[in-house]
């Protein structure tokens, strides 16, 4: 058994038996002390930890190609996503869910839907905001 009190722990509640008060916390890297200590809120009866050994070793194979997602501390704006994911082989869509974004390994767009969108982005860099011209049409 590994006694280093350094490490990566998945910490959860005990709860009751029912378990409506079990929750998992997260998973947290550092000493088990400290991250008890600052979880001390959180504990119903007690906090469990179980140390968790090559967090980031698992199958990163895609299992589809596409997926709904957010990141709960930021807004649904597209653009925003495609800022964070510009270094990355993925493509953004804004999602069905509130909030939520859709990631997609293949471009989800149509030709017609990428030449309009190169014609917008071409008209906005001119000045030229289209939408206020469709208010006119």
């Amino acid at each position: 058994m590994n006694m280093n009190p350094y490490g990566t722990w998945r910490v959860k509640t005990e709860g009751d038996c029912e378990g409506r008060s079990t929750a998992n916390l997260g998973t947290f890297t550092g000493y088990f002390d400290e991250i008890a200590f600052a979880l001390a809120s959180k504990c119903y009866y007690t906090l469990d930890f179980e140390r968790v050994e090559d967090t980031d070793k698992f199958d990163k194979t895609p299992t589809a190609n596409k997926v709904s997602v957010r990141i709960l501390d930021m807004r649904g704006n597209t653009k925003d996503y495609e800022q964070l994911l510009k270094d990355r082989d993925v493509f953004v869509k804004t999602g069905r869910a509130f909030n939520s974004i859709e990631l997609h390994t293949e471009n989800p767009m149509s030709k017609e839907e990428m030449e309009a969108l190169r014609v917008r982005n071409m008209l906005l860099k001119q000045g030229i905001d289209i939408d206020k011209i469709k208010e006119f049409l």
